[in-house]
């Protein structure tokens, strides 16, 4: 009766498999950028290089982001960040629901989380307009941010965004990538805050499939 209870399991295992891989999607991104900033404040005083890798299944996902640092800045060389969350259309509404917990290394910090919403909609073809909110339950801090992105040709994008810190600076950026394969990017952009001075920061993005 063992024996056959274990192969009923086996064999149900076994069908589900191709079922379940087929949901199942893995992408990553490797980024360097002339200059790594969160929201609005500079988080290296030069270059960073900014890996990631997300593992997704009918919505749901896991992913981690890394990037080097300065410590004379944050504290710490390295910042590693851990990620899970939900996405979702409704309708002409996409929304994803998340939850990101920062860590930080050189040395060890584990510094704090923010539950995360993200809300984007297109009114019309090649615009999307954006709304983001954050929450950090251990500061009690919020921060609320709202985007646009305008393509204009078809591998040229426009973006603005602003947003604003609670009790402390509101940040804004506006620039654009160019679309250099189906793969990789190139964008420039301009960081400025209430309480820093502007940068133009120039970036190059490698996109990549690993399912």
């Amino acid at each position: 009766m063992r024996y056959l209870l274990s192969s009923v399991a086996l064999a149900a295992a076994l069908a589900a498999g191709p079922a379940l891989a087929e949901g199942l999607t893995a992408s990553g991104s490797i980024s360097l950028t002339s200059r790594y900033f969160t929201y609005g404040l500079p988080q290296t005083t030069g270059a960073a290089v900014q890996p990631s890798v997300e593992f997704g299944y009918r919505g749901f996902y896991a992913g981690i982001w890394a990037s080097n640092t300065s410590s004379k800045l944050v504290g710490s060389n390295t910042e590693v960040d851990l990620s899970f969350g939900f996405r979702h259309d409704y309708g002409p509404i996409s929304m994803d629901l998340g939850y990101v917990r920062y860590t930080y290394y050189g040395p060890h910090n584990n510094c704090c989380g923010e539950a995360v919403l993200s809300l984007s909609t297109s009114p019309v073809k090649g615009t999307t307009l954006g709304y983001r909110l954050s929450f950090d339950p251990k500061s009690k801090i919020a921060n609320n941010s709202v985007s646009v992105t305008q393509a204009v040709m078809p591998k040229i994008a426009l973006s603005a965004s602003v947003g604003k810190v609670a009790h402390a600076q509101t940040y804004w950026k506006f620039g654009g990538s160019y679309d250099l394969t189906d793969k990789t990017s190139l964008g420039l952009a301009w960081y400025d805050t209430t309480v820093t001075k502007g940068l133009a920061v120039l970036s190059v993005t490698y996109n990549f499939n690993l399912l």
